[in-house]
């Protein structure tokens, strides 16, 4: 009851505002306190959660904005990494209105629209069909972060990218997310069908650790299947310890295609601070053996 309560008061509350007050910080911890019956000081963290909301709340917003744009980050991302890694842009546009039926017309049939400003947004388009595409992508440029209080998000210039519609010979396209602490990966999570699951929210997991072991942690709901590591794993530790460089923590995602390993984007503060799906216990042990380990 009590985070329902907060969430809805910041739904409000964020609306007129760029920043956070002792308001967006005590909601916050009335959120953590409903879910783990303990209070916090997110200045000081001693769990994972309270690590990532405090870069959520007293981090640098244009930073944060920069490396959370998904379509600014792809210079950065390029320059560091190369071409090969990226996802081919069909087209990115500064409103929807820009998409009129002869652009739709010039599409794929498959695509992957997404806004850059935005996550769990998402419309595969795998046949022809405006209108469809039209009321599917309507709420893209709507307001995100109010209710989680990501602020960050307020800082990124809207744009809608239309992506090439990545595939699997195995089927399920395969993601790893990536979790770096202090420049070392340290976690892995291993998902499937990410583009359904995505948008419905419900995404399967597996944990691994650099080495492809399970770690003395897991996810409570949603777990996902045992599976081999991926053949170019050292490849994919060495990138994502690149691209988190001079960040506290930073999670860095990959698809596995047909066409090799490709960038997803880079989180700084994945599910907005609030891994839920994790116990309290496995909160502590990722601050203390991944990221104070890590100092």
């Amino acid at each position: 009851m009590l985070k329902k309560i907060a969430l809805k008061i910041l739904l409000f509350y964020n609306k007129v505002r760029m920043t956070p007050t002792v308001v967006n910080t005590f909601l916050e911890a009335v959120i953590f306190y409903s879910v783990y019956g303990r209070w916090t000081n997110f200045r000081n963290p001693q769990t994972y959660y309270e690590l990532i909301n405090r870069e959520k709340l007293y981090g640098d917003y244009c930073q944060l904005a920069a490396i959370s744009d998904k379509w600014a980050v792809r210079d950065l991302v390029r320059d560091k990494i190369g071409e090969r890694y990226m996802i081919n842009v069909i087209d990115v546009q500064d409103s929807i209105e820009n998409i009129d039926e002869k652009r739709y017309a010039e599409y794929p049939d498959q695509f992957v629209a997404k806004p850059n400003m935005a996550s769990k947004r998402i419309y595969v388009n795998t046949a022809k069909n405006y209108e469809r595409f039209r009321r599917n992508i309507s709420n893209f440029f709507d307001e995100f972060g109010n209710r989680n209080n990501e602020f960050h998000y307020k800082y990124i210039p809207k744009k809608i990218m239309i992506e090439e519609l990545l595939k699997s010979e195995k089927g399920e396209l395969q993601e790893l997310k990536c979790l770096v602490f202090n420049g070392r990966l340290e976690l892995i999570a291993n998902t499937f069908n990410v583009y359904e699951n995505d948008k419905m929210g419900s995404t399967t997991l597996r944990f691994y650790d650099r080495q492809w072991r399970e770690p003395p942690l897991q996810i409570r709901e949603y777990l996902g299947p045992v599976t081999d590591a991926p053949d170019n794993l050292n490849e994919i530790i060495q990138l994502s310890e690149l691209l988190s460089e001079g960040w506290p923590f930073m999670r860095v995602d990959w698809y596995m295609s047909d066409t090799g390993l490709k960038f997803g984007e880079l989180t700084p503060i994945p599910r907005a601070g609030r891994s839920f799906n994790l116990s309290l216990a496995d909160h502590q042990f990722i601050f203390k053996n991944y990221y104070m380990a890590n100092l």
